[in-house]
């Protein structure tokens, strides 16, 4: 079920492996909040249009957004949090010429608001 939203801007040119990023992401959120690895649906966006502080070009930014069913406890949110945030500052540590940015933002997902089926 964990909907997860991967924006970042076009001015970081190193060359980042997303699908294996993904999955280790996927992997981290299943384990830490005890849901499946198969309900993991990601979207990766490349932001070309952004504004960063007063406008400056050497202004870069990741943002992560986890969105979950409602009902885990702050203090599991914010070990997920964390443990994404150590796991994405490995995956950009050796972006160059930039200012980096990397937010993280754990949202719920109100449970009677969220509908799924599965086809096969």
């Amino acid at each position: 079920m964990p909907q997860i939203k991967l924006e970042y801007s076009d001015n970081i040119k190193t060359a980042i492996n997303f699908p294996g990023v993904m999955l280790h992401i996927h992997e981290i959120i299943a384990g830490t909040i005890s849901s499946n690895i198969e309900d993991c649906k990601s979207r990766i966006i490349k932001l070309d249009n952004y504004f960063i502080a007063h406008g400056e070009t050497d202004n870069a930014m990741v943002h992560l957004e986890v969105n979950i069913l409602e009902g885990r406890s702050e203090e599991l949110k914010s070990e997920l949090g964390n443990k994404l945030l150590s796991f994405l500052e490995t995956v950009f540590e050796n972006v160059s010429g930039v200012n980096l940015q990397i937010t993280i933002e754990i949202k719920d997902i109100v449970r009677e608001n969220y509908f799924k089926t599965v086809i096969t």
